[in-house]
């Protein structure tokens, strides 16, 4: 990814959906979710699991300057195997749920959108989202109403999606 650089903190993510270590490291792996943030993760399963795995601990003691990146890999290796494309589609939803949820920290949320529409490699399920894209809907006769409609349809993918994550 090029252009979207943030980094969800993971409350936020833990109240919309669940995190495989694949998930964390295409996060860490594309500046969207903190090494840190993956350390804090390691302690809440500790705390939860009487298994100590010795990956988990690492993560969780190493020294702030040592890279977290091939605990991460180790512990993302350990899992069963998954389509890239899942951990893609699951950040694209929290990125979006994140943009949406603080768009009026963005000068213009709407090209946030069209960041990450590129980014993410012009997915189809969000082309209607962006405004540069052909209306399939009838024009409503003004910028702003049209664009009311984009934010509208922004956050029902955003509401639609999160049923499913909450599910995992």
């Amino acid at each position: 990814m090029e252009i979207v650089k943030f980094q969800i903190p993971l409350e936020f993510i833990q109240a919309r959906t669940y995190l495989t270590w694949r998930d964390v490291l295409f996060g860490v792996a594309n500046e969207l979710f903190s090494p840190e943030a993956a350390a804090e993760l390691a302690a809440q399963q500790l705390r939860k699991e009487a298994d100590t795995n010795s990956a988990l601990v690492a993560l969780v003691i190493l020294d702030e300057h040592e890279s977290r990146v091939p605990l991460i890999q180790r512990l993302a290796a350990a899992e069963p195997e998954e389509d890239s494309a899942e951990a893609q589609q699951k950040w694209l939803y929290l990125i979006l749920a994140w943009i949406f949820a603080h768009k009026d920290s963005y000068s213009d949320p709407l090209g946030a959108v069209e960041a990450v529409y590129a980014d993410f490699g012009y997915p189809k399920c969000i082309s209607s989202l962006v405004r540069y894209m052909p209306m399939l809907d009838v024009d409503l006769g003004s910028k702003q109403a049209n664009e009311q409609r984009l934010y509208d349809k922004w956050k029902a993918f955003v509401d639609e999606v999160s049923v499913e994550y909450k599910k995992s």
